[in-house]
């Protein structure tokens, strides 16, 4: 046995074999992930192939560079020493290092195929099964070490015979550093955004979503049920809009048209595996903020809402509990290089990152079937609140926190307290069971007046902007009053506005509170005017339901003209319309509970809105040859 051992840790190879091995895994490893990637739904669908090519040599070649660096300063240290046994220990590290890389090809490859067939995988272990893939990661490097060992000798020889060294290992260095040099794109974005504001003590800023929350089941808009006490009293003194509506049928590109204040078609970011790209990454209010001194935090969810996993750069200093220095990371790799390049990189290192945190016990991965299925049980949202709180107890400058509350989140509710729901259990209840809406909401509220007192105690409550408002309605429907309530220090712009609002508009509104001028970019009205000008109001949804694709959740399709955005809607008065961009179908129908009177004379037929319908989708960009004319095309 030590015989053998011996046998193993002996290098009877050279320095050449061991680069060609590293270049060999490095290229293995990124196109065994591109393959992965390109062949699903991903941040690549919307990308040509011949892109996809470019990027995948990029990164490989990238990878590769990186690898023979490494051997490079182990051989450099070679030279400095004498001796086979330095020699040897030298060689055994750099090996080490090659067989680290196949050792995580080989997890991810098994952790693919497991997930995918079985539904089970690295994700769903805890205690001992994750002790098991542990030591089953360690077997693999382990293994991949000794077959290195035995397989690289044979190819040293081979290649050594009549000299082929001497042009093998230039020529391959050539191709490895060309490769790197010919695919590189430069980036097109700025991440620095020159503003200033006119306030001298800039307030904090604390907006507070409830997932998919309808203003009529909120006492404060009417309920019969008295669900929001707090809220209710808070927005005596709060700018409140009585009709206001989002831009976007689910939560990530809700959120993200609130950061940006652009349309979702404009971003492109709808559902997961939407991203933000180039100048988009870039351009939003958290960056904004950033560049005023702001101290950034997020905390909604993983994947979908996640501005790491959404490409914002530049914005929020802490996202869902960690910090975004990886971010940072990426947001500089973003300055550099264009936003696909950055993205693929930094999603093919934080897949094998993530994987080997969660079983060194280092940090849990996120299931995102827990947040689809309604489990939100693991979404501590009152440690939001308290840590928005430590924070601005703990920093000298402003904080803005954005906190997406997941208790409302269907078809099940997490609830901390039974009042309306008494005598049901959860697990029997249906779904969608409105005591179980009703509790939850209860429990935003409460979490409400707790950020409230918190402030109040800490002597911030009049520093600080608060806004309260939702991304989308109960049952992702189209159409629905969301709530809307806007405080600022001192119950300035106290008033009820009546007019149509929308999400877009938040970001102005507190722009112009800061003195700061609407970038060109950024669309939406600044509601601290009055009331805001007629105008129709644009959302956009998926086309189809949630599904699992190699482990990532994923909605609608990504197919051209459309890609993923499956249904328009648009708000005018107090009516909505809804085009379903599939089958061509339309809906109309009167908004439910609409207090806005139509000025006289804006009233419009459905033709004129499928017009501003259309109109929108051309402007953005979208190839919109296949629709037709509203009464020859349209099914009722």
């Amino acid at each position: 046995m030590l015989k053998r051992i011996r046998a193993i840790f002996s290098s009877d190879y050279s320095w050449g074999v061991l680069f060609t091995a590293a270049v060999f895994a490095a290229y293995l490893y990124v196109f065994l992930e591109w393959l992965f990637i390109v062949t699903k739904p991903s941040f690549f669908s919307a990308v040509a192939l011949w892109q996809k090519f470019r990027i995948f040599v990029f990164t490989a070649s990238g990878l590769a560079l990186a690898a023979l660096a490494g051997l490079g300063l182990l051989f450099l240290a070679g030279l400095l020493l004498r001796g086979r046994a330095a020699q040897r220990a030298l060689k055994n590290v750099g090996l080490a290092g090659v067989a680290l890389i196949f050792a995580a090809l080989e997890l991810l490859l098994i952790d693919n195929f497991t997930y995918t067939l079985f539904g089970f995988g690295i994700v769903s272990t805890s205690g001992f099964t994750t002790l098991l893939y542990l030591v089953g990661f360690l077997l693999l490097w382990a293994y991949s070490f000794s077959e290195l060992k035995k397989g690289l000798p044979a190819i040293d020889r081979y290649l050594a015979r009549r000299g082929r060294w001497k042009v093998f290992s230039p020529a391959l260095a050539l191709v490895v550093v060309a490769s790197f040099a010919l695919n590189f794109e430069r980036s097109d974005a700025n991440a620095q955004l020159a503003v200033s504001s006119n306030r001298k003590n800039l307030p904090n800023i604390v907006w507070i979503t409830a997932d998919g929350l309808n203003a009529a089941h909120t006492s404060a808009y009417g309920y019969k049920r008295d669900t929001t006490p707090r809220l209710r009293e808070f927005m005596q003194h709060a700018l409140v809009a009585e009709n206001a509506f989002n831009n976007a049928g689910v939560t990530g590109g809700s959120l993200f048209s609130m950061y940006t204040g652009r349309y979702p078609t404009q971003t492109r970011l709808l559902y997961s595996p939407n991203i933000l790209r180039g100048k988009d990454s870039y351009q939003h209010l958290p960056n904004i903020l950033k560049s005023l001194g702001y101290y950034n935090i997020q905390y909604t969810y993983p994947n979908h809402a996640d501005a790491v996993a959404r490409n914002l750069l530049a914005g929020f200093d802490e996202a869902n509990g960690k910090n975004t220095q990886a971010n940072v990371v990426q947001s500089r790799i973003s300055q550099y290089l264009k936003s696909d390049y950055a993205y693929f990189i930094y999603e093919i290192a934080n897949r094998i990152v993530d994987r080997l945190r969660h079983i060194t016990f280092n940090k849990r991965m996120a299931n995102e079937q827990d947040i689809i299925k309604g489990d939100t049980r693991r979404f501590d949202d009152l440690a939001k609140v308290n840590r928005t709180l430590e924070v601005i107890r703990e920093k000298q400058g402003p904080v803005f926190s954005h906190i997406h509350w997941m208790g409302t989140h269907g078809p099940e509710y997490a609830l901390r307290n039974k009042v309306y729901s008494v005598g049901k259990e959860r697990e029997t209840a249906e779904d969608w069971d409105s005591d179980f809406f009703d509790d939850s909401i209860l429990d935003f509220d409460a979490g409400l007046g707790m950020m409230l007192d918190g402030l109040d105690e800490l002597g911030e409550l009049d520093s600080t902007i608060i806004f309260v408002g939702a991304d989308h309605s109960q049952h992702w429907s189209m159409g629905n009053r969301l709530p809307f309530v806007l405080y600022f220090p001192g119950g300035e712009y106290q008033r009820r506005l009546y007019s149509n609002v929308q999400n877009l508009d938040l970001s102005p509104t507190i722009l112009d509170y800061l003195g700061v001028p609407k970038p060109a970019w950024m669309e939406g009205t600044s509601l601290l005017a009055g009331e805001p000008p007629a105008r129709p109001i644009f959302a956009v949804s998926t086309g189809g339901g949630v599904r699992t694709q190699g482990g990532e959740l994923m909605q609608g399709t990504v197919n051209p003209p459309f890609f993923q955005f499956g249904r328009i809607s648009a708000v005018y008065c107090d009516r909505y319309s809804v085009l379903n961009l599939g089958d061509m179908s339309w809906q109309s129908n009167a908004v439910e509970g609409s207090l806005g009177a139509c000025p006289a004379g804006t009233a419009v037929n459905d033709a004129q809105v499928y017009a501003w319908m259309r109109e929108r989708l051309e402007q953005d960009g979208f190839d919109v040859s296949s629709l037709g004319d509203f009464a020859a095309t349209i099914k009722r």
